[in-house]
């Protein structure tokens, strides 16, 4: 069923194709360093044979990575009143990014571009534009369950919703600490070989030691838990079931942490005396700061991204963990975990941008009159 006539279009498919257009890049071209001219025509693998050996896995793969590419942008074109042309047109675009993403692997040592994934990511493109009516009437009944009950506007909103997803997409990949995100480590690394600097300026060097650990992680646990908490809080107006859905979202982490700790047959691997210490620690400073007037909540927020990244960037040297991640590192899902490694880094510092968006948005505190209090902001 359409939204009404006065409601507006919902922002949420333009935002969340500019986060996968992104993504999709980082992913396709990881790890992003040793281009080199391999001395081939970047278009010349769509003249090669057909490759020997594939797997449905990896055919899968490629067809379900594009098919939200071939829905967001048919959405896109629907709203703008395209709608019979919305399919062939999606299919072109998603199609020729394909092209592009798969021509630009022929400059990177490893990669090898391939006749056969473009053909898939291409079929996953138009799969994902012919669900565009189904996911329209997604879209038209959460438009109007946000109306009901959103408290900040349209696109902010769509961008707060997007980070809350993937900060759970984050978690997938191995992480030294729990709800580790913004590590700066690897850029910290390039930067310092970059200056030249060599190993006197390696942030190796610059980590705590394995005593801190335990402190270390309860720490960056509890920063984790309220940032979720307080950026759920500014996205839903009082009425709504703000603790529920936070407490939602943490649980649907630590399934997602178990679940894959359960291959390696440690499912609770997670569950150390940090982590713990760090979920109590973080529980109770939510609820301590959850009355706090808006812009103080927004600068706790802030403070508890920061503090998460230097803990998550900190973090002592885990050796068994090092060696658990270089032997998935020759895994199928290489390109994935180096999506998600990327955006975990950098999820904190979006996050950031948001919560001073919204600071902004608020705009000054007024002075209080000669009759007015210093009363707390909305909640």
């Amino acid at each position: 069923m359409p939204s009404p006539p006065d409601s507006p279009a919902s922002r949420l498919p333009s935002t969340a194709l500019a986060a996968y257009a992104l993504a999709l890049a980082w992913g396709s071209l990881f790890p992003m360093t040793g281009w080199r001219d391999a001395g081939t025509p970047l278009l010349g693998f769509l003249l090669d044979p057909w490759p020997r050996w594939w797997t449905i896995a990896d055919l899968v793969f490629n067809l379900i990575i594009y098919l939200p590419a071939g829905l967001l942008v048919a959405l896109l074109l629907r709203q703008r009143g395209l709608r019979r042309a919305a399919v062939p047109l999606a299919l072109i675009a998603g199609s020729a990014a394909a092209l592009g993403l798969e021509a630009l692997q022929t400059l990177l040592p490893g990669r090898v571009p391939s006749r056969l994934d473009w053909l898939a990511n291409s079929a996953g493109t138009l799969v994902g534009a012919l669900a565009a009516p189904l996911g329209e009437r997604l879209v038209s009944e959460s438009q109007r369950a946000l109306d009901a009950r959103r408290a900040i506007s349209p696109s902010d909103s769509a961008a707060g919703l997007l980070l809350l997803g993937a900060w759970l997409l984050i978690q997938w990949p191995g992480q030294r600490l729990l709800f580790g995100q913004g590590d700066l480590r690897p850029l910290l690394e390039s930067l310092a070989s970059l200056a030249g600097l060599g190993r006197s300026a390696d942030p190796l060097a610059w980590r705590l030691t394995v005593a801190h650990t335990e402190f270390a992680e309860a720490l960056g646990v509890a920063m984790s838990l309220v940032t979720i908490g307080l950026l759920v809080r500014e996205l839903l107006p009082t009425r709504a079931p703000r603790s529920a859905i936070t407490t939602g979202l943490m649980t649907a982490a630590l399934l997602l942490k178990t679940a894959l700790a359960a291959e390696a047959g440690r499912p609770l691997a997670w569950l150390t005396a940090g982590a713990q210490g760090g979920l109590l620690a973080g529980a109770v400073l939510l609820a301590l700061a959850a009355s706090a007037p808006r812009k103080a909540r927004l600068c706790m927020s802030l403070a508890a991204l920061a503090v998460s990244s230097v803990c998550s960037t900190l973090f002592p040297l885990d050796a068994y963990f090092a060696t658990a991640q270089a032997d998935r590192a020759g895994s199928g899902w290489r390109n994935l975990e180096g999506l998600l490694r990327g955006a975990a880094a950098l999820w904190p510092w979006v996050t950031a941008a948001w919560c001073v968006r919204r600071l902004r948005a608020l705009g000054p505190t007024p002075a209080p009159g000669p009759t007015q209090t210093n009363a707390p902001g909305p909640l």
